[in-house]
């Protein structure tokens, strides 16, 4: 027999109040004059003796009625044996499926959730479909209809959500708050699906059987998380795609071919090694060749958890960038002839540029670039909203520029309130760039071989800078800053102490000069790019719409939840794996990939009594799968708190029978 809330068990102290009554309660005696105190003396002993007894039998009757009291609301449960077969069940049964990525692990041909139905279908047996409640349970906890069949029910693959045991058994709980006994969770103890219990568990709680469906594999191989740079991919730009794979226990024996897959046609493949227990990177240069949604995909050789073995990344493909250059013609025609080199509509032109002498219409644009102007060709305020709103700004603090106005200005607006802008210095002989930050965007392409040598180009005269509130991306040989960038908002601005002519500088002469400014111009575009908050399936995705958008829906061939649409903003709840779009009065706004979570791929285990201990203060018994045959042999708990109420009433009953009893003999001998 055990107690649902033994707590209530401290009632029992209440056997104090009666034996004080007994002990302090005595009748006092009274004075009675008799003319022979023989007989009295005789008759008193024998009333005194039968006093004493009626009193000690009271005294227990009592304590026993108090006691009984107190484990009836201690809620007495017996499973088997003879009390089994008094008083009605106590309380429901619930089952919990864990259906989360890692149930998708392999052993001996079968997956761990392949056991997990076995072992439901046997629960099932015994209690029946009527009296079981059915949930599975990835990141949220998902009733299943009563009744019918369970088997047919229950997904027969894992989902790709990351198991959040705890948070489901908690809910559970609350919402059967009183009316479950016993909780089964089938699972597979992954340590990160069982993080310990912050809820308060109610005193009424079930008792929770963890019931362990197999182990894990000892090693694993996974590709945790893939990047694509530039976020916003123009048709046959160059894009860099990064994955960072980790190993769980035994290294790989050999590298490992890691394959990467653009628009479902194979692509390139890298050798890569990778110790146990540790991370490695690998790199993919690409083009994606089509406008539209572009899909890649890095995948590893399959292991014996191969959900984890492949990741995919997916992009909305710009046709090309929209760019505005103002500035005069004599400092804009070296840009315009870097960007956009080919003839009108032509194929192979990847940025559309625009010039002209005044900013206008400055938000619709991808990126901008002001070429020396001066306030009377840039509104601050104009220039400022448009960053905010994710369009970069390259500025070129050139021969035409304005530094007062510079500095006072048009820098504080678009967050670069900390730099001054001084006067032009001659160098002689000519300045070079030097300490190039070749690890961050828009640089980071040139650390290659063959990218272009930036430190060739020459720069007889140079604008004072200072650095302070922006990064510093270049100096020149002299300590002056040469390229320096901050944010606003969603915007990125750039600001060069240079001439985007060749007036200053030899640069736009240079070969390097090309894919320099077509880097500067997709990092600064980055702003406008969709934004995703997370990636992983049973997460939230958060993105922007078009203006005045009126029609919007989301599109995937995998089961992707349209969460809410409010305004210019859109969420998706993201149930499994796949590619989605937003399409918003037809267009396509948006793109992304939803991935299984890395949490998954861990191969730790809990050990019984860690378990316990995460799930505390639940009463929590792990078993396996014979620790759960002999559970099933007796299963029905009975409900023993009608039948301890029972005895209680009996109990009270003949102590106050016995108390009426011995006041009428007492009355009696009185007389």
């Amino acid at each position: 027999m055990t107690l649902l809330t033994p707590l209530n068990l401290l009632l029992a102290a209440g056997v104090v109040v009666p034996v004080l009554i007994h002990l302090f309660g005595r009748p006092r005696p009274r004075l009675q004059r008799f003319s022979s105190l023989m007989l009295l003396r005789e008759a008193m002993q024998r009333q005194r003796a039968r006093r004493r007894l009626r009193d000690i039998i009271a005294l227990i009757l009592r304590c026993l009625a108090i006691i009984t009291l107190a484990v009836c609301i201690a809620r007495p449960i017996a499973r088997g044996g003879v009390l089994s077969r008094i008083g009605p069940p106590a309380g429901e049964v619930a089952l919990i499926v864990d259906t989360s990525a890692s149930m998708g692990a392999t052993q001996d041909g079968r997956t761990l959730l392949d056991r997990a139905r076995v072992l439901a279908a046997s629960i099932t047996d015994v209690f029946g479909p009527d009296r079981l409640r059915v949930a599975v349970a990835g990141a949220r906890l998902r009733p299943l209809p009563p009744g019918g069949d369970l088997l047919s029910a229950l997904p027969r693959r894992p989902s790709p959500e990351r198991g959040r045991l705890t948070d489901c058994i908690a809910r559970l709980i609350a919402e059967e708050a009183g009316k479950l006994a016993t909780v089964y969770v089938l699972t597979d103890l992954q340590e990160s699906s069982l993080p310990e219990l912050q809820a308060a568990a109610p005193a009424d709680a079930p008792e929770i059987v963890l019931v362990d469906v197999g182990a894990l594999p000892a090693a694993n191989l996974a590709i945790t998380r893939t990047e694509l740079r530039p976020p916003q991919p123009v048709r046959g730009a160059p894009v860099t795609i990064t994955a960072n794979v980790r190993a769980w226990g035994a290294p790989p024996e050999k590298p490992l071919p890691i394959r990467l897959t653009v628009d479902e046609q194979p692509g390139h493949s890298v050798a890569l090694s990778v110790g146990g227990d540790a991370s490695a990177r690998a790199e993919f240069s690409t083009a994606l060749p089509h406008a539209g949604v572009g899909v890649a995909q890095v995948s590893l050789p399959g292991d014996a958890m191969a959900f984890d073995d492949r990741r995919t990344v997916a992009a909305l493909v710009r046709e090309r960038l929209q760019v505005l250059v103002v500035g005069e013609p004599a400092q804009t025609r070296f840009i315009a002839a870097a960007l956009d080199p080919w003839p009108a509509e032509d194929s192979r032109s990847t940025i559309a540029v625009d010039r002209a002498a005044v900013l206008r219409d400055a938000t619709e644009y991808d990126a901008l670039i002001i070429a020396s102007a001066g306030p009377d060709a840039v509104d601050a305020g104009e220039l400022a909203s448009a960053v905010q709103a994710g369009t970069g700004a390259l500025l070129f603090a050139g021969p035409e520029a304005d530094a007062q106005w510079l500095t006072e200005e048009l820098l504080p607006a678009v967050g670069m309130g900390g730099i001054v802008v001084g006067t032009s210095v001659d160098r002689d002989p000519p300045a070079r760039l030097v300490e190039l930050e070749f690890g961050r965007a828009p640089l980071a392409e040139f650390a290659r071989p063959g990218a272009g040598d930036l430190q060739t180009a020459r720069f007889p005269t140079v604008r004072e800078l200072s650095a302070d509130g922006a990064a510093v991306l270049a100096r020149f040989d002299d300590g002056r800053p040469a390229l320096l960038e901050a944010a606003l908002g969603r915007g990125t601005v750039l600001l060069a102490a240079t001439s985007p002519g060749d007036r200053w500088t030899d640069l736009p002469r240079r070969p390097v000069f090309v894919p320099l400014m077509h880097r500067m111009v997709y990092h600064l575009a980055a702003g406008r790019a969709p934004t995703l908050l997370g990636a992983n399936a049973g997460e939230l995705l958060v993105g922007e719409l078009p203006r005045n958008a009126n029609e919007v829906r989301v599109e995937s061939k995998t089961d992707v939840l349209t969460h809410d649409i409010r305004g210019e903003a859109w969420n998706v709840l993201a149930t499994s794996a796949g590619v989605f779009r937003v399409v918003a009065d037809g267009e396509v706004a948006a793109a992304g990939a939803v991935n299984i979570s890395p949490a998954e791929s861990l191969v730790a285990r809990l050990d019984p009594g860690e378990a316990a201990r995460r799930l505390a203060p639940l009463r929590v018994e792990v078993v396996g799968a014979m620790g759960l045959a002999q559970r099933l042999a007796s299963p029905l708990a009975t409900d023993l708190s009608t039948l301890f109420a029972f005895i209680a009433l009996l109990l009270i009953a003949a102590e106050a029978v016995q108390s009426l009893a011995g006041g009428q003999r007492t009355e009696r001998a009185d007389r």
